[in-house]
């Protein structure tokens, strides 16, 4: 009897822990769940709203309404582990390195662009609010976006669907992958930089673009609005050399693949709403020594880019324009 009554309490001190630990772990999880649900459920109704008023002037006033309450919401202590996964149309992007957040949005216009708002969030200390900063959508009176860096308050609007990180001499770079409902003809996809100085405050562009017409800040691929372009991070081969049997040399590495576009018709050379993918040719970016390096004819060996279907994006923005 005493052996058995050793035998139970040895296995009840076991599990004791075990089960006070899953008690705690449930109760704030259950916490934290009643912590933000009621602001993001008025943040959902408020974002339904934009878009399901007719006129320009009418999404733009609702979505100022939800703008400011975003704005307000993202200042609450503790909510930079909330994880915002019931806001349609509105992109929540998190690094890679979770040093920051963005929260991104475009309202579709009549005319077949899009007006882009957003804000980055930066964690706060433990148990204190995080800064916001606010996006600010300048890209109207951004007369050559390839040459700029831009501040938070002349962002050049987009919407973002993945974020890289790189680091080179003690710099942290972050490459963000946008695409821009540029107007009712056409579309674009960017590869643009992020940076923050010591002081938290973020830059937009950085000459660190290798390409045929030289070092950019950013690069801006424009196409026509019914094609579909593919840019991402992938890992495919790259032409090293040649065998002395005449075989190619490759390896293997990461980089940003991107359509070669070319004209629907030669005659159309520079009118790029009238750009397509070639569909056959492929081009990358490779990040080497502190520096997004052009790579042309990369072999693509993926049969979902070969097929044209581009990977599913992990955020369901508000893509297509309104029409009457």
């Amino acid at each position: 009897m005493r052996l058995l009554m050793g035998k139970f309490l040895r296995m009840n001190c076991r599990i004791f822990p075990l089960v006070f630990f899953l008690v705690l772990l449930s109760s704030a999880l259950h916490a934290q769940d009643a912590n933000f649900k009621k602001e993001e459920d008025s943040l959902r109704l408020l974002s339904k709203r934009v878009y399901a008023v007719g006129s320009d002037a009418d999404k733009l006033a609702a979505n100022a309404g939800f703008s400011e309450f975003m704005h307000k919401v993202l200042q609450e202590p503790g909510i930079y582990a909330w994880p915002f996964d019931s806001l349609p149309g509105i992109g929540c992007l998190r690094a890679p390195d979770n040093a920051f957040r963005i929260f991104n949005w475009n309202v579709p216009l009549i005319n077949g662009s899009s007006r882009y708002f957003g804000f980055i969030l930066l964690p706060g200390k433990k148990g204190q609010a995080g800064s916001v900063i606010v996006l600010s959508d300048h890209s109207d009176s951004i007369a050559d976006a390839t040459t700029q860096i831009l501040p938070a308050s002349r962002w050049y609007g987009v919407l973002y669907y993945s974020i890289l990180k790189n680091v080179w001499k003690k710099q942290t770079i972050y490459t963000l992958l946008a695409w821009d409902g540029y107007s009712a003809k056409s579309s674009r996809k960017i590869i643009d930089i992020l940076t923050f100085n010591p002081a938290g405050v973020p830059s937009f562009g950085l000459p660190v673009f290798k390409t045929a017409d030289g070092i950019k800040t950013r690069v801006i691929f424009e196409y026509s609005r019914s094609a579909v372009m593919t840019l991402h991070y992938d890992n495919q081969l790259l032409v090293t050399g040649k065998r002395p049997g005449g075989q190619l040399k490759t390896k293997k590495t990461g980089m940003i693949v991107v359509d070669r576009l070319i004209p629907a018709d030669a005659r159309l050379k520079g009118q790029f709403a009238y750009y397509v993918p070639a569909g056959d040719t492929y081009d990358g970016f490779i990040f080497r020594q502190g520096f997004w390096s052009l790579a042309e004819d990369v072999m693509v060996n993926n049969p979902s880019v070969k097929g044209k279907v581009e990977k599913p994006k992990p955020i369901e923005y508000n893509l297509l324009p309104s029409r009457k």
